[in-house]
């Protein structure tokens, strides 16, 4: 599998500019940031969480754990981990546990962790446990869009 059409079609949509790292297949962020030696500050992880309102993707660094209570109170929602089935579903471009930290991608409400804004640059998942995607700092702005920004999470 490469690069998600989803995800694919939206860069080139938005004309947001990424190169494409591949490194041996991985089943988790931070294992991908391993492999690929990048820091996992750098690498961006895709959470889903359901609420009363539908679902809302946590974006956070791969090097930090998401924090429940930030985000419900960030979001004013009383949210959850979303089901693997819910995310197959919503994710069907994608192989299981390789969702990219693009919302805007899948019709999704995002938040995210205000630590990413000061990154110089950034890889997130591109859909496969074999592509990360390096994007610079105004390109991962202009990928995250208008979301939601605020501390969500904690450094392990």
């Amino acid at each position: 599998m490469a690069i998600a059409i989803s995800l694919r079609q939206y860069l080139s949509d938005h004309h947001i500019p990424y190169d494409v790292l591949v490194h041996e297949a991985t089943g988790s962020a931070g294992h991908a940031a391993e492999v690929a030696h990048v820091s996992g500050d750098k690498m961006v992880k895709a959470v889903l969480l359901r609420g009363m309102e539908g679902y809302v993707m946590a974006v956070v660094p791969a090097s930090h754990h998401l924090h429940m209570d930030l985000v419900n109170s960030q979001v004013g929602d009383d949210l959850r981990l979303a089901t693997e089935d819910e995310i197959v579903d919503l994710f069907a471009d994608c192989e299981r546990g390789a969702v990219p930290a693009c919302a805007a991608a899948y019709g999704l409400r995002a938040v995210v962790d205000d630590t990413l804004d000061i990154m110089p640059d950034v890889y997130v998942e591109g859909g496969d446990h074999r592509s990360l995607l390096h994007l610079d700092a105004d390109a991962f702005r202009r990928m995250v869009g208008s979301a939601q920004r605020g501390r969500i999470s904690v450094h392990d």
